[in-house]
């Protein structure tokens, strides 16, 4: 399967260098801490928080598919529990889509933080990079990095590399990752400002 055709579109009519559209919505689940709803294309993450409480065992839940993430002694609140529910309908980039609504969802529920963390999943096709792939694209078992930057800036907290990538290509790799890092963090704090101006708290 071609990724990219001869006239440099692909699968889904977009260019190598193009995102998905972003939606990001915060506060959509109003008995949680903190929420998010993060769509990318027809990617589409719903993430609540809850906490910092203090810690006890969690309870299994054999009825649905979920993602627990514990956040354990957090510096700001010892011995305590941080629980990010996340629930995803997926058309690929999932991990950077999933990283993308728990940060939102953390800037709703005001948990303190160095700043908004922005993902990205790229991947490189006969040396050109591709960014925010979709399931078909990721189907093809192409090199592809998941990476987070802090403030949209090179500061990197999470890298994730799947199959085998050339070394000659890991520059422009991380370069292209980078660079939608920057643009999904734009996207991101455009709705949190928004939410921040449209709440009836806000002291004018």
């Amino acid at each position: 399967m071609n990724i990219v055709s001869e006239h440099g579109f692909r699968l889904d009519g977009r260019r190598p260098h193009q995102i998905r559209n972003i939606t990001a919505t915060l506060g959509t689940l109003p008995d949680a801490d903190g929420s998010a709803f993060f769509e990318q294309g027809n990617t589409k993450v719903l993430c609540a928080v809850y906490g910092p409480f203090e810690g006890k065992k969690s309870r299994q839940l054999e009825d649905r598919c979920a993602i627990n993430c514990f956040f354990r002694s957090f510096r700001y609140w010892p011995l305590t529990n941080l629980v990010c529910d996340i629930r995803l309908k997926g058309d690929g980039s999932h991990l950077a889509a999933c990283v993308n609504a728990a940060s939102i969802a953390m800037a709703d529920a005001g948990i303190p933080m160095k700043g908004i963390v922005a993902a990205a999943t790229c991947s490189i096709v006969e040396g050109q990079p591709v960014v925010d792939v979709n399931q078909r694209e990721e189907s093809d078992l192409l090199p592809r990095i998941t990476l987070a930057t802090l403030r949209g800036e090179d500061e990197v907290v999470l890298v994730e590399l799947q199959n085998r990538v050339h070394v000659d290509h890991l520059p422009a790799l991380m370069a292209s990752a980078k660079d939608t890092c920057k643009g999904v963090h734009e996207c991101i704090c455009a709705a949190v400002i928004n939410q921040i101006q449209s709440s009836p708290y806000l002291f004018r």
